[in-house]
């Protein structure tokens, strides 16, 4: 990591957090709807180490699993040293999640259901959320920087589109380049991406045309098109827009 997101945790446990964290998003965007679960109980396995080791004073070498993992979370529940929000939000939420991966065909043989779409799914968002509480209360990086981690920390990756170094390819085939946009504009850090981008990531050529398709996204209020900037930004309306597609399509898969 180029900068450390926890400077009072040891380095290993905020490298183990955050590389089950990208581990369940890599799989994710494969369609490993296995492998990203089994991902998101280690992920929690990491956050309550972490808890575990605020509370006794002296945090872990090394992240390890409770013999117990629901009733070791509830004790913690009980520290109100760790504070309301992670008492009562993410550690009942770690519990969900190590469920999914016990009882939802992930962990062992004979699970309820098989794993698929939508526990993986789940298991991303949630995980996303339980990182970005994690930000709030252990960061080390002024306010301002904290709250851009934990913007970027709180999204999920569409597993509609692949993405390499700076290229980006919506995998469906046959959605309209509008979607395609809307997809494309929503999988980068930043939330916006620049036409000449959008062309390559789409393969139309006809500039043009992608601006004409971003001025009625526009129009639609999902994207906001500077033409002068010759640059598409994503809105919040856009987002859920991009949300819908990706859970939608993936189910087809």
């Amino acid at each position: 990591m180029a900068q450390r997101l926890f400077a009072t945790l040891p380095p290993s446990l905020e490298t183990a957090l955050v590389d089950e964290f990208r581990d369940l998003q890599r799989n994710y965007r494969e369609h490993r709807w296995r492998a990203s679960e089994l991902a998101g109980g280690r992920f929690c396995e990491v956050v309550y180490s972490i808890l575990k080791g605020d509370v006794d004073g002296a945090y872990p070498a090394a992240p390890y699993k409770p013999s117990d993992f629901r009733g070791s979370c509830r004790q913690l529940e009980n520290q109100p040293a760790l504070g309301t929000g992670l008492r009562f939000l993410v550690l009942p939420l770690l519990t969900v999640l190590y469920e999914v991966r016990n009882n939802r065909g992930v962990g062992h043989v004979g699970g309820d259901v098989d794993s698929n779409a939508v526990d993986a799914f789940a298991v991303v968002a949630q995980s996303s959320w339980i990182l970005a509480e994690l930000v709030r209360n252990y960061n080390s990086v002024p306010l301002r920087e904290a709250q851009k981690l934990v913007d970027r920390l709180a999204e999920y990756p569409s597993p509609l589109i692949f993405v390499e170094g700076g290229y980006r390819r919506v995998l469906k085939i046959g959605l309209s380049l509008r979607d395609e946009l809307v997809l494309l504009v929503a999988s980068t850090e930043a939330r916006e991406s620049s036409v000449d981008d959008l062309s390559s990531w789409t393969g139309q050529p006809n500039k043009t045309y992608i601006r004409k398709v971003l001025g009625q996204l526009d129009e639609a209020r999902l994207l906001r098109f500077s033409r002068a900037e010759d640059l598409a930004q994503l809105l919040p309306t856009g987002q859920k827009i991009a949300d819908e597609l990706a859970m939608t399509h993936t189910l087809k898969t």
